[in-house]
C-alpha cells in the first residue's frame, strides 16, 4: 500500500510550507535520517518496517489529509483543530514544529474596553496573547514594551485619537511595520481613506461580528509572519553572500527575483498555502511585474509566467469600471510614499468577477528613489460591498 498521488502532493506542500520550522522527533527506528523533501513512501518505509504498521500509517495519513483539507476551507473558524491535525500529520512522518507560546501578540486600544470583551475572549480562545490600552499615551507605551504582532485601534477616542496614535507608531523603528487594524463606528469613505493613508492595514466597522474580525486578524498575522520569514531568508542570504565575497559588503533588501532558484522555490512553498497573492511590481506605463506568487492562478485563472515572462500587465485583469480608480489610488500612494489599501474587482479567466483586497507599500532605494511596490492580494468573497477607490 502506498500514499495516493493527491495525498502525497498535499503533504509535500505542507512540509515545504513549514520547512524552516520543522524539527525531527525521536522515532522507534533509531538512526533513521528522515528527509522532508524526499519521497514520502520511502520516508514511511524507513520509519515503519512492519507492513501492517506501514499500511495503518498510510491509512491514517489519508484520513488526516482529508480532514485537514476540509478544515482549511473554513479558514480561521477551526484554527485549533487545524493545528492539531497538522501536528499529528507531521508526527507520523517523524517531525514536529518548533514550539510557540502563542499565535501572536495583539494590542487592543479602545477607551471603552468593555465593548471589546467578546472579541478578547474569542482571541484568547484561539491562543492569541491579548492586552488592553485605554488611551493614546498608554497605547504607545504598551506597544513599545510589548512589541505586538498586531494592533486593533479604535478611531474615536478623547485626547489622542486613533489616527494620531497610528502616525506616532509609524515613526517608531521597532513598530513601523506592525499592522494596524482600525475599528470605528463610522462607515464614512473619507475616514477609511484617511486610515489607509496613515498606514492602516485594515478597517472594520462597529458593531462588528467577532468571527469577521478574527478572520481579518488571522490574515494580517499570516502576512506578518510571512514577511518576517522572508526577511530572515534575505538576511541569511546576505550573510552567506558576504562570506563568499571576500569581505565585499552587500546592502539593501533583496527582491524576490534576486534569490537563487532553490531559495525562490522555498519562498513559493511558504507562500502557496497562504490565502494571499504576493506581488512585486514597478510603476511605469506597463506596470511591470517583477514577481508574483503561484497563488495568482487560483485567483484569476492565469499562471504567474503570463505576467513575468509574457510581460502582460496585471492591471488588465481589473474590472473596467474599477481600473482607473485603482491606478489613481496607487499612484497617489506612490507619489506620497505611503502605504495603501483598497478593494476592487478582478475579472477571472472564466469571466467571473472576484472582489479582492489589496495592500501595498513602496520600497525606497538607498539613493531615495522608488525601487518597486510590494503588495498582497486576497479574495474577500461575494460578501464584499465596497468601492474601488477606498
Amino acid at each position: 500500500m502506498t500514499l495516493s498521488p493527491t495525498t502525497a502532493y498535499y503533504i509535500r506542500r505542507l512540509l515545504r510550507q513549514n520547512l524552516d520550522q520543522l524539527q525531527p522527533v525521536a522515532s522507534k527506528n533509531n538512526g533513521v535520517n528522515v528527509d522532508p523533501t524526499g519521497d514520502l513512501n520511502t520516508v514511511i518505509s524507513n520509519l515503519y518496517h512492519d507492513p501492517k504498521e506501514i499500511n495503518a500509517t498510510i491509512f491514517e495519513l489519508e484520513r488526516l489529509v482529508t480532514f485537514h483539507r476540509g478544515l482549511s476551507d473554513q479558514e480561521s473558524a477551526h484554527d485549533k483543530e487545524l493545528a492539531d491535525v497538522e501536528r499529528r500529520l507531521l508526527w507520523l512522518l517523524g517531525f514536529s514544529l518548533k514550539p510557540s507560546n502563542s499565535k501572536g501578540k495583539v494590542l487592543l486600544v479602545d477607551d471603552a474596553p468593555d465593548s471589546l470583551v467578546p472579541l478578547e475572549k474569542v482571541l484568547k480562545t484561539h491562543d492569541y496573547d491579548v492586552r488592553y490600552a485605554t488611551s493614546g499615551p498608554i497605547a504607545l507605551k504598551s506597544a513599545q514594551e510589548m512589541l505586538p504582532d498586531l494592533i486593533l485601534l479604535d478611531v474615536r477616542m478623547p485626547g489622542m485619537d486613533g489616527y494620531e496614535i497610528c502616525q506616532r507608531l509609524k515613526l517608531m523603528p521597532r513598530l513601523q511595520d506592525t499592522p494596524v487594524l482600525f475599528m470605528s463606528a463610522s462607515d464614512d469613505a473619507l475616514d477609511k481613506v484617511k486610515a489607509f493613508k496613515l498606514g492602516g492595514a485594515d478597517y472594520v466597522t462597529k458593531p462588528f461580528q467577532t468571527e469577521e474580525v478574527l478572520a481579518r486578524v488571522h490574515y494580517q498575522l499570516k502576512i506578518r509572519d510571512l514577511q518576517r520569514r522572508l526577511e530572515a531568508k534575505n538576511t541569511n542570504s546576505r550573510i552567506d553572500e558576504n562570506k563568499g565575497n571576500s569581505g565585499t559588503a552587500v546592502s539593501g533588501g533583496a527582491s524576490i527575483n534576486q534569490h537563487t532558484e532553490s531559495q525562490k522555490a522555498e519562498i513559493d512553498a511558504m507562500i502557496y498555502n497562504l490565502p494571499v497573492v504576493i506581488h512585486q511590481y514597478t510603476i511605469s506605463e506597463t506596470w511591470k511585474t517583477i514577481y508574483i506568487s503561484n497563488t495568482i492562478q487560483d485567483l484569476v485563472g492565469f499562471p504567474p509566467d503570463r505576467f513575468v515572462q509574457q510581460r502582460r500587465c496585471w492591471t488588465e485583469l481589473i474590472h473596467p469600471v474599477d481600473r482607473e480608480a485603482v491606478k489613481q489610488r496607487i499612484m497617489h500612494a506612490v507619489q506620497k510614499r505611503t502605504p495603501y489599501a483598497l478593494e476592487f474587482r478582478l475579472v477571472h479567466k472564466n469571466s467571473s468577477v472576484r472582489w479582492v483586497y489589496q495592500q501595498g507599500a513602496v520600497v525606497i532605494a538607498e539613493d531615495g528613489s522608488i525601487k518597486h511596490v510590494n503588495s498582497s492580494l486576497v479574495d474577500v468573497g461575494p460578501c464584499k460591498s465596497g468601492a474601488a477607490s477606498l
